[in-house]
């Protein structure tokens, strides 16, 4: 099995919502063409008053989203933090988005870059 190398994405800030109200996903990592990533690390802070839904998948606009991993409940006032052993072990083929229901947040992953 090859090993790639971790990079870690910067902090992004998601917002609920664009210039019509609509869902639309923010870039969390744009990955290099015939690259893949392995999801190792996700860290996603919810400063509003009440709890939100993260989303991660592939698809630059709302229509285009598919979630990849299970959606992750991100408690308000709190990091939230899930790790290589809490997460799917899932390829990422394309650039990687996030999608929050309800509440913005702020989001980085660590990823395993392969190719």
């Amino acid at each position: 099995m090859e090993e790639g190398f971790r990079v870690s994405s910067p902090r992004v800030n998601i917002v609920v919502g664009g210039a019509v109200g609509a869902a639309v996903p923010t870039l969390l990592y744009s990955l290099g063409t015939g690259r893949t990533a392995l999801l190792k690390k996700i860290t996603a802070y919810n400063g509003q008053v009440a709890d939100t839904v993260l989303q991660i998948g592939v698809g630059a606009t709302a229509v285009a989203f598919a979630p990849e991993i299970p959606a992750r409940r991100c408690i308000a006032g709190f990091d939230n933090n899930w790790d290589e052993d809490e997460l799917p072990n899932h390829k990422f083929v394309a650039d990687i988005y996030g999608l929050p229901l309800v509440q913005p947040i702020q989001v980085q992953l660590e990823l395993e870059i392969e190719g």
